[in-house]
């Protein structure tokens, strides 16, 4: 886990517009990041260094930019400087190859016995299976994690509306272990209807980068969808898909005209990343779908004709898009 320094004041008057625009409760907040309620109150007062996975989830969570970070620091940094006291002190009683061969079989025992080991609560890298670049799937599941995901050092988070997305988060559930063999963790927090599933494993982030993926916040690098998925476009419209079913929707556009009510379905895409914005102006113009840019973060579909073209060409694995339609 990595430490975090902002300038006085910024985490502070950032995390009270949090909760003003979620509209949520101190408490509330505290039970979204997972953390103990005097913890957060710490992190606010400057008391205390916050944990930066742990920004970075509520800022993928609210679509809201964290504030500019001055400085990072290994979790460990406090125990590293008394460690380095002790060692000026008492000296290192361990030769370098007797630590480098330590380290060896501790590696090799932890390989060997995973289980016993993770039964000590030592830390046991996971084996996954890795599909093709090729499979439609896994453009469908970066799209998804482009959308509403976020990746840390050893573990990748998606969070999903616990109610609104219901039927979605089983459906991602089973995606996953369909691709990589592997049951994510799945965990509700209340009362602010998030359900975040997990996927923890220094290996799982290896792949992930490996395929053009970045670790850290997406807004600031501004991140993109792979080339390998830009370069097919069946694989550009599975990825779509997955960005369109967590990051857009469908909306139902009702006004009145001398007296008159008229009704017809809209399509957006919002997200701050403006790379991801261009991708998705790109497919859906290249489908014929007519798109166009809308303020600072979206692009709409506006035609119900369209709309329903976006449908059959595109598709949705969510139910909550899905049931514009019924």
């Amino acid at each position: 886990m990595t430490r975090v320094v902002f300038k006085k004041g910024d985490l502070d008057k950032y995390l009270a517009q949090i909760i003003k625009d979620q509209g949520c409760s101190f408490l509330q907040l505290s039970k979204l990041l997972n953390v103990e309620r005097h913890t957060l109150a710490s992190w606010r007062r400057g008391e205390c260094l916050p944990s930066l996975e742990k920004l970075q989830f509520l800022s993928s969570y609210t679509q809201a930019p964290l504030p500019r970070v001055l400085e990072s620091k290994s979790d460990t940094w406090g125990s590293v400087k008394a460690g380095n006291i002790r060692q000026q002190k008492y000296g290192c009683t361990l030769s370098i190859k007797d630590r480098v061969k330590g380290g060896h079989n501790s590696q090799v025992n932890r390989h060997d016995n995973p289980d016993y080991y993770r039964k000590l609560g030592c830390p046991i890298p996971r084996d996954f299976t890795f599909p093709d670049h090729h499979d439609y799937h896994l453009a469908e599941f970066i799209g998804i994690l482009l959308g509403d995901g976020g990746i840390q050092k050893v573990q990748l988070s998606i969070t999903l509306n616990t109610i609104a997305d219901s039927n979605y988060i089983k459906y991602v559930g089973n995606l996953i272990y369909d691709l990589f063999q592997y049951s994510p963790t799945i965990s509700s927090r209340y009362p602010v209807k998030a359900t975040v599933l997990l996927i923890s494993g220094v290996n799982f982030i290896s792949e992930l980068l490996k395929i053009g993926m970045k670790v850290g916040d997406k807004v600031k690098q501004q991140v993109d969808v792979p080339d390998w998925i830009k370069s097919e476009p069946e694989l550009s419209r599975w990825c779509l898909r997955g960005m369109m079913d967590t990051d857009g929707g469908v909306f139902r556009n009702t006004y009145t005209i001398n007296g008159k009510s008229y009704s017809y379905l809209k399509i957006c895409f919002s997200n701050l990343s403006q790379p991801l914005r261009h991708f998705t102006h790109q497919v859906l113009s290249a489908y014929g779908l007519s798109p166009s840019y809308v303020g600072n973060n979206q692009v709409w579909v506006a035609s119900e004709k369209n709309v329903y073209k976006y449908m059959r060409i595109i598709g949705s694995s969510n139910d909550r898009l899905l049931r514009k339609f019924r």
